[in-house]
């Protein structure tokens, strides 16, 4: 250290920090992983998440996205479009989905370039659409990706597991929801989770 530049030690420090950011991150999503799968053997923990209510969705969409746009400087490429519902799950769970959509979004997409979160809805079923411009998948891709599974890491340095996406499907399973995802390769790919509405009962409560 004594024959470096600080310029060049600040660099490596900085490094050191990303790095080790990037492994906290990968550690808690495992560990999440797993409690995902073990309360998926679990019918009378998935009866009682799937009596949780989330009563104002907009807050925590918003923030979870916002707040990963803007540590890599992108919130200006975030648009919002999407309406307030109760939703019939646990808030936790509703924020994890967003924070993995969008670390995803804004990860395989360019800055100036949109992010759109908007949503659509029936009378039971609420869906929220996280749409980017990037690199996309191809529909292999879309078919064998799972919790550790990354694609083309030779030509494209990923960061992660590739565990997100597989951590959002259990999660959308616990509430018998519907996970889609839908991309045209280097033009437009757009990730769809579709959750339960609350009740009147379940608001009343």
């Amino acid at each position: 250290y004594q024959t470096l530049e600080p310029a060049d030690i600040g660099e490596m420090a900085e490094y050191i920090y990303t790095s080790a950011e990037q492994l906290h991150r990968l550690i808690e999503n495992y560990l999440y992983y797993v409690q995902l799968e073990t309360i998926l053997t679990d019918p009378s923990k998935i009866g009682l998440l799937r009596k949780s209510l989330t009563p104002d969705i907009y807050d925590i969409i918003s923030s979870a996205i916002l707040t990963k746009a803007s540590a890599v400087h992108r919130a200006n490429d975030i648009q919002c479009e999407f309406e307030d519902v109760a939703l019939s799950m646990a808030p936790e769970h509703l924020n994890k989905i967003v924070q993995e959509l969008s670390d995803n979004a804004i990860k395989f997409s360019t800055t100036d370039t949109v992010i759109r979160v908007y949503s659509t809805k029936t009378e039971h079923e609420y869906t929220l659409h996280i749409s980017n411009g990037g690199r996309g998948m191809t529909k292999d891709q879309i078919k064998n990706f799972g919790a550790f599974m990354q694609f083309d890491r030779m030509d494209h340095e990923q960061q992660g597991s590739g565990m997100g996406l597989a951590i959002v499907q259990r999660i959308v399973g616990i509430y018998a929801g519907d996970f889609v995802i839908e991309s045209t390769p280097n033009e437009l790919t757009t990730v769809s989770v579709t959750l339960p509405i609350a009740t009147e009962h379940q608001y009343s409560i």
